[in-house]
């Protein structure tokens, strides 16, 4: 497979600089269908797609493309056979930006996941013992929650939401169960952290958000990163639709180094795409990460702490799906 992965990035990189032309690449660089089957068994892939590739032995790389095209299959997918790449998809269209290797990178060796069908859950298994922290984060969604459950359950830590500025009015509200939350994991003995969803549009509203929490907090402790959670538009009339990627990174690092200077912990929290596409990943290097990607591999190449793999997530004393988060050891 490494051979296939780095044939394929040469391939992706010559598409890129071609303007997709892709039926310049040679007839001799090809995969195997037996690599791409091997694959193809972790996903829901169309039959039709297997069906039209079972009788070869090979395929060309740009018919190979030109396939994955045709049935519309998932970056996931895709995503298992490039490391120089990140892929996803916009506006129906397959994209892939270069991975930067001058950007420290992380060592997790993937092949040690676990995953518990039943519950969702996932362990990071090393020589028998497991590296992996389970958490989850909350908030009123959630509505009351049976604490001691939760952490008999196996939940180590929780990051509480604390509050919101809302993308359309702009105004920053504390969560409703936030105190509750707070109180009870503690002494169920959950650890904590909080986090605070940003629709900040300037350094001086991320420095705004940071006092809003530091004023909800007032000194008290915490186990776990002051989380600032920042995500894409949810709409296009949303306040920070069209923020540059130079702002939105300026509005991480103003956020987190207000919130530093009063003692706390930070962590960015978001999801890998909006990494790729709406931030400044070298310079975020100084903030601790936790990831959300809904994937069987958390396809994110540089270092990170802490992985949000599923919204699906089934934790006792929690009615309903809860997201479940993998801390490395």
């Amino acid at each position: 497979m490494g051979s296939f992965r780095k044939i394929l990035s040469v391939f992706l990189a010559a598409a890129m600089l071609a303007g997709g032309a892709v039926s310049s690449f040679a007839a001799s660089d090809s995969v195997l269908v037996r690599e791409i089957e091997e694959v193809a068994e972790d996903y829901n892939l169309p039959e039709e797609f297997l069906e039209e590739i079972e009788d070869r032995e090979r395929l060309p790389l740009s018919e190979f493309w030109q396939t994955v095209a045709n049935h519309n299959l998932s970056v996931e997918f895709m995503q298992r056979f490039t490391e120089d790449y990140y892929v996803y998809k916009k506006n129906n269209a397959y994209h892939f930006q270069a991975i930067n290797p001058n950007i420290p990178h992380n060592s997790y060796d993937w092949s040690n996941l676990v995953r518990h069908e039943d519950s969702n859950e996932v362990r990071y298994v090393v020589d028998g013992e497991n590296h992996g922290v389970k958490g989850i984060d909350v908030s009123s969604y959630q509505g009351d929650i049976d604490w001691r459950q939760v952490r008999n359950d196996g939940v180590r830590y929780a990051f509480i939401r604390l509050g919101y500025r809302g993308y359309g009015t702009g105004v920053m509200m504390t969560d409703e169960y936030f105190e509750k939350n707070y109180k009870e994991a503690r002494d169920a003995g959950v650890k904590v952290g909080v986090y605070f969803y940003s629709q900040a549009i300037s350094i001086a509203e991320a420095k705004e958000e940071a006092d809003y929490v530091l004023d909800v907090l007032d000194g008290r402790e915490l186990d776990f990163p002051i989380a600032f959670d920042i995500e894409g538009a949810p709409n296009a009339s949303a306040r920070t639709a069209g923020m540059t990627p130079a702002m939105t990174t300026a509005v991480v690092n103003a956020f987190c180094k207000r919130v530093e200077a009063e003692g706390y912990d930070t962590i960015l929290y978001t999801y890998t795409r909006y990494l790729f596409t709406n931030m400044e990943i070298a310079n975020l290097q100084n903030h601790k990460l936790w990831i959300a990607q809904y994937y069987k591999v958390p396809f994110y190449p540089y270092r990170f702490q802490i992985w949000q793999y599923s919204s699906k997530g089934k934790v006792n004393g929690i009615n309903g799906d809860v997201d479940l988060n993998i801390m490395f050891q």
